[in-house]
């Protein structure tokens, strides 16, 4: 939500009115200058002079997806079905055994997440936005707001809770799924993953922070009762899971899956701040009663380098790789799930062939599973700091001569302590996955027709972690070989709640969580699109010599005598 603001500092002469925007959100709030500094961080890199053009269409994009619906990426609620095979992996592993394919490779699968608790969108007013924000590319429209009369028509909620902004977009480059035999299945996947966090923002400052600190928050405190989490990370990850049948008597059967993964981390911002108090004097100047942070970051350029050398010293595509090679870091991860399945039947599968191996035929299922354990470690050109500052006024003076990262933890840390080098506390950072625990129940209503029950819960096993939306939903569908389609319907952050629609046809699945969203009514908090290509074989189907290319066990059985 500050793309124009990190525009302004790659492209000087572009926008002064982007310039006069960053120079007064950094010059008034120590809050809010954490907030806009993070929120920047993992995407300083990509920005160069010669791509601004560019990559303004394509930010203005994401943030009208932003502004249109949303899923937490990677739970993937609309193609949970007993055809998911490797879309598993996403959720619990040990549904990998119970799936109806028995191979399976995904050639593409993206998705993109966000949600929020603080602002909303009415969606009969998506189709002006998209025309004023990408056909005319206009700025950001957050810049052309005021109180009495706007010009686009989304609106904060008028409470004093917290609030929470969480974003996501996830990049399968490939996965497969095997089933060895009846009783276990394997899967690989290969994920690009970008996740961003913020949580237990103070009420009052997103609408700073839109409406310039105006003379309506002026000589009132300001403060947080609990402790604001910042957090952005940007990796890679390699990911094996093996998944067994462990136990099946009569109608009884349980499933254990886990997933090992191999991080490598290209690029982190986090920043936690407790105790913040502050008051606005103006627009030009604040006293903040009391903040105690830390900022913790690893990204790939040198910090000491003035903005507006970015371009010169990584403009090209293959000088900015490099960095992000020599700047990488390294970790590790698993998943770990458990299923108990009601079988519907007491039959027990002799099949001899992978493809003869029956599908899932169960009255319901319950499964348990902790996802993204683990976290990277960055020691190449990490810093962390601790800010402690205590009943200072703050002024524009304090931050003029800024000209790159260095000058301004220099400038923090001189607050702080009085000399410029006292805030650094280490040279390495580690930062967790987007941990959760996740239940799953699965109940079959009639032949083809299901409803599944989800519950997300994030939670955090490290000082700085990115993390999930919380999440209930539930997801009444229909499945087959060819077709799945479902109406799912989630409760996000337990405070807002949409409709959604996906289908499946063959190897294609496009979903999205906001119906609305396309039907021109409610209102918008966030984003969601899933695309995939994946393409599958399926039990009870046999490709042999018969005229028909998909044959049953009993056409294999009578004709054994000449497959030998």
């Amino acid at each position: 939500m500050t793309t124009h603001i990190t525009f302004s500092i790659f492209q000087k002469n572009s926008s002064d009115r982007c310039c006069r925007r960053l120079h007064n959100h950094v010059k008034s709030s120590h809050v809010s200058l954490y907030i806009e500094l993070l929120r920047n961080f993992a995407y300083y890199f990509n920005f160069t002079k010669k791509y601004i053009s560019t990559m303004r269409w394509l930010f203005t994009f994401i943030v009208c997806l932003l502004l249109t619906n949303h899923l937490i990426s990677q739970s993937l609620v609309g193609v949970q079905s007993n055809y998911s095979g490797s879309g598993y992996m996403a959720l619990n592993p040990a549904e990998l055994v119970s799936s109806n394919h028995y191979f399976d490779f995904t050639l593409f699968s993206v998705n993109i997440a966000a949600d929020n608790d603080f602002m909303y969108l009415h969606n009969k007013d998506l189709t002006p936005y998209l025309f004023n924000n990408i056909i005319k590319r206009n700025n950001y429209p957050w810049q052309e707001v005021s109180k009495d009369d706007r010009t686009f028509y989304y609106d904060f909620h008028n409470n004093s809770k917290n609030k929470n902004l969480f974003e996501a977009i996830d990049i399968n480059l490939f996965s497969c799924m095997f089933a060895l035999n009846k009783k276990t299945a394997l899967a690989f996947s290969i994920n690009n993953r970008i996740y961003s966090n913020v949580t237990n923002i103070p009420s009052e400052i997103p609408m700073m922070m839109t409406y310039e600190f105006d003379s309506t928050f002026w000589n009132d405190n300001f403060s947080s009762n609990k402790k604001i989490r910042i957090a952005n990370l940007d990796w890679s990850e390699i990911a094996i899971a093996y998944s067994r049948n462990i136990y099946e008597r009569f109608l009884k059967k349980i499933d254990v899956g886990v997933t090992g993964k191999f991080l490598i981390g290209y690029a982190e911002a986090a920043a936690t701040i407790d105790n913040v108090n502050f008051m606005i004097f103006n627009s030009d100047s604040l006293r903040i009663n009391n903040s105690d942070a830390y900022l913790a970051y690893s990204l790939p350029f040198d910090y000491s380098l003035p903005f507006e050398d970015y371009n010169n010293e990584y403009g090209s595509f293959n000088k900015l790789l490099n960095k992000i090679k020599e700047n990488s870091g390294i970790g590790f991860a698993f998943d770990l799930g458990f299923v108990y399945t009601k079988k519907a039947d007491t039959k027990i599968s002799n099949a001899k062939r992978r493809c003869m191996l029956p599908k899932s035929n169960y009255q319901w299922k319950l499964g348990i599973s902790l996802t993204d354990i683990g976290a990277i470690t960055f020691n190449k050109n990490a810093v962390e700091h601790h800010f402690l500052i205590n009943d200072k006024i703050l002024s524009a003076q304090n931050f003029d001569s800024i000209s790159c990262f260095q000058d301004l933890t220099d400038t923090l840390s001189k607050m702080s302590y009085g000399t410029t080098d006292k805030s650094l506390v280490s040279n390495k950072v580690v930062i967790g996955l987007p941990t959760s625990l996740n239940l799953q129940f699965d109940y079959r209503l009639v032949k083809n027709f299901y409803i599944k029950l989800f519950w997300i819960q994030p939670f955090r096993l490290f000082k700085y972690s990115v993390t999930k939306v919380p999440k209930i939903a539930i997801s009444p569908r229909y499945e087959s070989d060819l077709i799945d389609f479902g109406i799912p319907v989630t409760l996000y952050n337990y405070s807002h709640a949409n409709v959604g629609f996906f289908f499946r046809i063959a190897c294609l699945t496009i979903g999205t969580e906001n119906v609305g969203a396309l039907c021109g009514f409610g209102k918008s908090h966030g984003t969601e699109l899933y695309v995939s290509l994946k393409f599958y074989l399926t039990k009870g189907h046999c490709l042999g010599p018969e005229r028909d290319a998909c044959w049953s066990e009993s056409a294999f059985v009578r004709n054994k005598e000449k497959h030998k």
